[in-house]
C-alpha cells in the first residue's frame, strides 16, 4: 500500500496567469465606473434637495455613508458640505461629459463630410447643357495658372464636341494684379478660337458662391437655363450643394487633377462649415469679414 503524503495535492490544471486588461475592457470599467458615480451623485443631489423642501438644514453629512462605498479614488462627500457644494462636482462631470460628446459628434460630422467630398471627386455628371461655367482660379498678369488652364481646357472640349453653347469665364483680381481671372479665361479661350460671342465673361465673384450666382444672373439674362460646373474633382460636392442654394439646374463637369490630402482637408473643411452656415453667409463672411448671422 503506498504511503500517503500529508501535503496538498496540486490541482489538475494551473491557474492561468491573469491576462492585461484590453484597452476596451478598460473603457468598459471607466465608464461603468462613471456611471456609477452619476447615479450616486443623482442620488445624494435628490436627498439634498428634499431635505431643503422640508426646511432642514441641507448637508450631506447623513449621505456620506452611501458613498462609502465609492472607490478609492472618487472625491467623499465632507460632513457639513451645503446643497451647493454637493452639486457643484455633478454639475462639472455633466459639463465634461457633454463637451466630449460634443467633440465626437463634431468629428463624426467631419468624417462623413470627408467621405461624401472624396467620394464625389470620382463624379462625372457631363450632359448637353446651355453654358459650361469656369470657375476661377489664379492667374499671373493675365496668364491662367496651371490649375485655371485645365479647367479652361475641359470647357474647351465641352464646346467643342457642341455638348455647350456657350462657356462662362468666372472671377476676380486679387489686390495688385491687372486683370481678373475672368478676363484671362476669355483671352486664353479667344486664342484658342472660340468665338467672342459665345463667351461669357463674368469678372464678378472672389469666392466659389459668388461666381456661380453672377453666372445665374447672366444666364437668365439670355435665357440659359442649365449649366455645366467645370473644376478640380474634389469641389464637385460643394458646387452641387451651392448650385443648389443658388436655384441653378447644374451638373459637374470636372477636370483631371487629382487632390491632394491638403486639398481634401480643406475642402472638407469648407463644406461642414457651409452646410451648418449656409454658403452665402459664409461667402460674405470670408470676403467682406461679416461674421454669419
Amino acid at each position: 500500500m503506498l504511503p500517503v503524503s500529508d501535503s496538498p495535492q496540486p490541482p489538475e490544471e494551473e491557474a492561468a496567469e491573469e491576462q492585461p486588461k484590453g484597452m476596451l475592457q478598460e473603457l468598459e470599467e471607466g465608464f461603468g465606473h462613471l456611471l456609477a458615480s452619476f447615479e450616486r451623485g443623482v442620488i445624494n443631489v435628490a436627498d439634498a434637495e428634499a431635505k431643503k423642501r422640508r426646511g432642514e438644514n441641507v448637508t450631506v453629512s447623513d449621505t456620506a455613508a452611501s458613498s462609502s462605498t465609492a472607490p478609492a479614488d472618487e472625491p467623499k462627500a465632507r460632513p457639513g458640505m451645503t446643497y451647493e457644494e454637493a452639486l457643484r462636482p455633478l454639475r462639472w462631470r455633466n459639463f465634461a461629459l457633454g463637451l466630449v460628446a460634443l467633440v465626437l459628434l463634431g468629428a463624426l460630422y467631419w468624417g462623413v463630410t470627408f467621405l461624401q467630398v472624396w467620394t464625389s471627386a470620382d463624379d462625372d455628371e457631363t450632359r448637353p447643357a446651355d453654358v459650361a461655367v469656369v470657375l476661377g482660379a489664379a492667374q499671373f498678369d493675365g496668364t491662367p495658372s496651371p490649375v485655371l488652364a485645365a479647367r479652361l481646357d475641359r470647357a474647351l472640349e465641352l464646346w467643342g464636341d457642341n455638348t455647350v453653347q456657350f462657356i462662362a469665364t468666372t472671377g476676380s483680381n486679387q489686390e495688385g494684379d491687372r486683370f481678373t481671372e475672368g478676363f484671362s479665361g476669355f483671352v486664353y479661350l479667344r486664342e484658342a478660337g472660340v468665338p467672342e460671342q459665345a463667351i461669357l465673361t463674368i469678372i464678378d465673384g472672389a469666392d466659389t458662391y459668388q461666381q456661380i450666382s453672377a453666372s445665374w444672373v447672366q444666364m437668365q439674362e439670355r435665357d440659359l437655363a442649365t449649366a455645366l460646373l467645370v473644376s478640380d474633382g474634389y469641389h464637385s460636392h460643394r458646387l452641387r450643394s451651392i448650385a443648389d442654394e443658388v436655384g441653378v439646374q447644374a451638373y459637374v463637369a470636372p477636370t483631371s487633377i487629382e487632390a491632394t490630402g491638403n486639398d481634401l482637408v480643406r475642402e472638407t473643411t469648407a463644406v461642414s462649415i457651409g452646410r451648418l452656415l449656409g454658403y452665402r453667409r459664409l461667402s460674405n463672411w470670408a470676403t467682406e469679414g461679416n461674421p454669419p448671422g
